[in-house]
């Protein structure tokens, strides 16, 4: 049975490697993270991810940019945008793109509900780490 995979982009370092890290203690699966949307675009465009968690302000190229090379790539990748920003139009903008956004700061737990009830809606199994 293949893991799941989740790609984390933030480019605050010690937020990304905590979602990442949270996650990879709770699921079996496959954690990718990366702190800029282009090393975020270049897994992208050479592998697939089941579900894409992306922050929207990043440098040089913008969260939005990344979520939309996704979902060009994988149609069906679970895309949650994080935020701390009041962007409306921006997350009016992804709404036809069935991104599910998540403001900042967020609960861990929270994001682990979404994480799974995505994967489960998919199909693919999720198997639960004890805490």
């Amino acid at each position: 049975m293949k893991k799941p995979k989740i790609m984390v982009v933030d480019d605050n370092v010690e937020l990304c490697t905590s979602v990442a890290n949270f996650l990879r203690n709770r699921l079996d699966c496959d954690v990718v993270e990366k702190f800029s949307s282009p090393e975020a675009m270049a897994v992208l465009d050479a592998d697939t991810v089941d579900v894409l968690i992306q922050d929207l302000q990043m440098p040089l190229v913008d969260g939005s940019t990344v979520i939309k090379r996704a979902k060009e790539r994988n149609p069906d990748v679970t895309a949650v945008l994080i935020t701390g920003l009041s962007a409306p139009q921006k997350i009016r903008d992804m709404e036809s793109l069935n991104v599910i956004y998540l403001p900042k700061p967020f609960e861990m737990m929270g994001l682990l509900t979404i994480v799974q009830r995505e994967l489960v809606g998919k199909g693919i199994a999720v198997i639960r780490k004890p805490a």
